[in-house]
């Protein structure tokens, strides 16, 4: 990632919302920073731009859940 994250949220994806499950290949970015593949990731398919941002629900911050 170009930054480090620091918020974190749940989100429910609806019922009738199509997922891809793949894993991932490795990234090199503009900054010189390697990242190795083999991670899950999920792509979010038919997505309705209307209801999306009922999907999220916010936590806070993500330190709060590393210490």
């Amino acid at each position: 990632m170009p930054t480090e994250p620091t918020r974190i949220a749940i989100v429910e994806v609806p019922k009738s919302t199509g997922l891809r499950k793949s894993i991932a290949g490795s990234q090199e970015w503009p900054n010189g920073l390697k990242q190795i593949g083999g991670a899950i990731q999920f792509e979010i398919r038919n997505i309705d731009l209307r209801t999306k941002e009922n999907w999220f629900r916010p936590m806070g911050d993500l330190s709060d859940y590393l210490q």
